[in-house]
């Protein structure tokens, strides 16, 4: 998941520079794949996300995008590469791209408790590349399918600063905690097969509609 992470910390950076008059946040995030998907990936997926929230003066609605990476299957093994045993890490994962648009229900000093609809896309993904570096293997990336999303969700964000000291002024740091259910539609996409052996990224492939709960924590910055 190495390039993954080259991209969200880029992604981050232009976050940040865009974030002076708004908000951005940095989030840990998991996914549990439903209903057909579950059957194919019965495993859940942990990633890492950045998002930007901008709320116009006196409302109550806010809206924004977030960019995520998660990662449901890893494995590795041993091949033979230009006379060297050589061991490769493969993973499949997913980019998330997201829309939403926040309401939030309760505002006070210290949290905030909102609603949350989403609409995007889930782009599935896998790669191989040597666990040692300088080996000369140049590894692969595939792109298997794209699912679009529509999703709703309810979030908590708490400000320490005033939660713990009523006598404080809240500052610009939140901690964000959030569930969302997501209806994907059909995509392909890959799950490393069971057992022992060498696969190709062609190996294990399925084909369903995409369903998924998204867990969130987070800081956020800004607000």
């Amino acid at each position: 998941m190495k390039r993954s992470i080259l991209i969200l910390t880029l992604a981050l950076v232009a976050t940040a520079i865009q974030a002076q008059s708004s908000s951005f946040g940095i989030s840990l995030k998991a996914y549990a794949p439903k209903a057909a998907f579950n059957r194919n990936v019965d495993k859940t997926a942990f990633g890492i996300s950045t998002s930007y929230l901008y709320q116009p003066e006196a409302s109550r609605f806010s809206y924004g995008g977030e960019f995520g990476v998660a990662m449901y299957s890893a494995d590795e093994y041993d091949i033979n590469f230009r006379g060297q045993n050589l061991r490769i890490a493969e993973e499949d994962c997913f980019f998330t791209l997201h829309g939403f648009v926040r309401y939030e229900m309760v505002q006070k000093r210290s949290f905030s408790l909102y609603s949350e609809a989403r609409v995007g896309v889930t782009t599935f993904f896998s790669t191989t590349d040597a666990v040692r570096e300088n080996t000369g293997f140049d590894g692969e990336f595939d792109f298997h399918g794209t699912a679009f999303n529509m999703g709703a969700g309810v979030g908590l964000m708490v400000n320490p600063a005033a939660l713990f000291n009523k006598d404080r002024e809240a500052n610009d740091f939140w901690l964000d905690f959030a569930i969302n259910g997501h209806s994907g539609s059909n995509a392909s996409y890959r799950m490393h097969p069971e057992g022992e052996g060498t696969f190709t990224l062609d190996d294990g492939k399925h084909k369903s509609l995409t369903h998924y709960l998204g867990y969130r924590i987070g800081v956020i910055f800004g607000i």
